[in-house]
């Protein structure tokens, strides 16, 4: 049986522990990293143990690997596009000299080890798009509140300027700002403080959101996306909906913990362009998969239905409709 386990053997002792450090902050704790410099002590650890996954570089590639390890081997390049059948049926070539975060997708690509951020409980929706489009946050709340009928459902809003303050209020003044405090000073720890940030409104429970735009952009992309796993296992949470914005640093490593995402578009010229460098963007760094997670939605017009009075009237709106419909249609 398989382990988690990612095992790296490369004599280049600098290269190889820039890619240990790497892998083990995108890894963030959900499988183990060995390291190897030293062929002899590579070959006694795959004649006791068998990784999920084992990386070569090209010259520490020697013939007798495929004897003594049968799993899957990702082989670092000194050139791209270099013929995988070379280092056997089991292996793909990866080319060494590219990010690190496209090194680290291949090896998920290519193994049995688990994407960071996805929860194997907890339903991720993401709504997020390259366009300014005005009624994407009717839409998200309207999201969270066709789910809350069957769901548990938690709401959080990653706009800089939500102006959501009257609709999703706080307590006390605490919000998203003080959760993410919270929990960038105890980590883990930090879960019951977080949890007590959470309201409730028409039975979407939601982190009201940020005072200070700077509070979202400062937080780096695996904190945040370990934040939405604390909140949402720590409230034991059926599905966390996600009111994704630029204002997030790499708002595409939260989309990659999605199950499902949704993308509100126009078919205006300019917004048609910025969805293709959009979709190019993806493909150039890895992220092809997540596009394929993406749903393109065209928002009903004149349904942007927010205001003070919002919630006593969501459930006659068309807004609602729609994304019942939608959802229903996904079987979400």
């Amino acid at each position: 049986m398989l382990n988690r386990t990612c095992a790296i053997y490369d004599n280049n002792q600098n290269y190889a522990r820039r890619l240990m450090n790497a892998m083990s902050r995108k890894a963030n704790q959900q499988f183990n990293i060995e390291l190897f410099t030293q062929r002899d002590a590579f070959e006694r650890y795959l004649s006791e143990d068998e990784p999920a996954v084992a990386m070569v570089s090209e010259a520490g590639y020697f013939d007798e690997l495929r004897d003594v390890y049968s799993g899957n081997l990702i082989v670092l390049t000194e050139e791209q596009q270099q013929d995988n059948l070379q280092f056997g049926d089991n292996a793909v070539a990866v080319y060494r000299y590219q990010p690190m975060d496209i090194i680290y997708r291949e090896v998920l690509e290519h193994s049995d080890l688990r994407p960071k951020g996805r929860l194997d409980t907890i339903d991720i929706i993401g709504v997020y798009s390259p366009v300014n489009v005005l009624p994407k946050t009717a839409f998200s709340l309207n999201v969270a509140k066709v789910l809350s009928e069957r769901y548990k459902v938690l709401y959080i809003n990653f706009e800089e300027f939500s102006g959501l303050d009257e609709i999703l209020c706080a307590r006390d003044d605490v919000t998203l700002s003080d959760a993410l405090y919270y929990f960038r000073q105890g980590k883990q720890a930090a879960k019951d403080k977080i949890l007590k940030t959470i309201q409730t409104v028409e039975g979407v429970d939601y982190i009201p959101p940020v005072m200070c735009a700077e509070d979202i952009s400062y937080i780096e992309p695996e904190e945040m996306a370990a934040f939405v796993e604390c909140a949402g296992k720590g409230g034991h949470y059926e599905t966390v909906v996600l009111d994704l914005s630029s204002a997030l640093r790499q708002p595409w490593r939260l989309m990659e913990c999605c199950t499902s995402i949704f993308m509100p578009i126009k078919n205006d010229y300019l917004s048609e362009r910025k969805i293709f460098e959009f979709e190019t963007y993806f493909c150039s760094i890895g992220l092809a998969k997540v596009l394929g997670l993406i749903e393109k939605v065209r928002l009903p017009e004149g349904e942007s239905g927010i205001d003070t009075d919002f919630w006593n009237k969501i459930k006659i709106g068309g807004m609602y409709r729609f994304v019942k419909k939608i959802l229903e249609k996904n079987n979400i």
